[in-house]
């Protein structure tokens, strides 16, 4: 096999160990190198770290450098390699998670408050149920390679149970299909639900490299407010400013002797209070961002199919919503201003 396609097998095996190592980082498989399939080997195998050392050095020789010859010294240790292989798939099948997807699927990502909510309430772990098991159907229609399969599952699935695990796992499979504008959309719904999600960031910077698109322009208040999940800054306001209320006035009505670190809570509970407000206003503000869905999408003068063409916008090129008419929105892409029609835009805060 190795002896008769040397060449051949050396890179079969490179692509198959970005392959089963993708889960682990965000991006396409064939963005990983080398050092990251051995961050995901096992501590201990030093004979299988060796070999895959020596496999993407000699793939990256006979790419970069133009050597000729096969990799011999790789193939010498080919049964190290597909060991290491058989490991990464094994791990594959224990997290049920196909190639890039998110590491942590719809059950894990659930709080434990909110498995005692659907314990209690039946219609609610129906929900739960049907979304997982949209969510098992998306990995194995990924699987198989059928993208748009996967994609309408996970899209299923977002609905019944919003996650950022499956907004993430549907815009990888959106991306494979070949559709960047929803692809985008679906990450950064993922990133609004759960801005600390490394892998989502990774994909949105590497898909908008691909496709030359900007990130979009936010102002300082509504940079701060991406800092944390959108819908925690609310729950930061009303707490510090009951905080703040209740270190001042409570000393008084309770006739306590007023010590200095009553007055140090209630000032912490003021500047935290003032701090997030401009941040929950930027929350407001972001919720009218949008994603435009179709390449080269007509942005016209007036909300009519006969209207004049402003001019045309990429998939995932994002765009601020000011108002609706009918069936079309009017919308603020860079410097231009125009309308689209709303199956046209996908909005940061909806999943449907």
């Amino acid at each position: 096999r190795a002896a008769a396609d040397a060449r051949g097998y050396a890179g079969a095996a490179a692509r198959a160990l970005r392959v089963a190592c993708a889960p682990h980082f965000p991006a396409e498989a064939r963005a990983l190198v080398g050092a990251d399939v051995l961050a995901v080997l096992p501590p201990g195998r030093e004979r299988w770290s060796a070999a895959v050392r020596e496999l993407f050095a000699a793939c990256d020789a006979a790419r970069f450098a133009g050597a000729g010859g096969a990799p011999d010294g790789a193939l010498a240790q080919a049964a190290e390699i597909d060991a290491a292989l058989d490991y990464l798939e094994s791990r594959l099948r224990d997290d049920a998670a196909p190639a890039g997807f998110a590491a942590s699927a719809l059950p894990r990502a659930t709080a434990p408050w909110l498995v005692l909510a659907l314990l209690l309430t039946g219609g609610g772990l129906r929900a739960a149920e049907t979304a997982d098991a949209l969510f098992r159907g998306g990995i194995q229609a990924y699987q198989r390679g059928e993208f748009a399969l996967a994609a309408t599952a996970f899209r299923q699935a977002a609905g019944a149970q919003p996650s950022s695990g499956v907004l993430q796992n549907l815009g990888l499979a959106e991306w494979q299909a070949h559709r960047p504008g929803p692809a985008i959309l679906a990450w950064e719904q993922a990133r609004w639900l759960d801005p600390f999600n490394r892998a989502v960031r990774g994909n949105l910077r590497y898909a908008r490299q691909q496709a030359q698109l900007e990130a979009p322009q936010l102002a300082w208040y509504e940079a701060v407010s991406s800092w944390l999940p959108a819908n925690w800054w609310a729950g930061i306001a009303g707490a510090s400013f009951w905080l703040a209320v209740a270190a001042a006035a409570l000393p008084t009505l309770l006739r306590w002797r007023r010590a200095a670190w009553h007055q140090a809570l209630a000032a912490a509970g003021l500047m935290f209070f003032l701090l997030s407000v401009p941040a929950y206003l930027g929350v407001s503000t972001r919720a009218r961002l949008g994603f435009v869905l179709a390449p080269e999408t007509p942005l016209r003068l007036t909300p009519t199919a006969e209207s004049q063409w402003v001019t045309q916008l990429a998939a995932g090129e994002p765009a601020r919503l000011q108002r609706t008419q009918g069936r079309y929105v009017l919308v603020r892409a860079g410097r231009n201003a125009g309308w689209l029609e709303r199956s046209q835009l996908g909005m940061v805060t909806s999943r449907d």
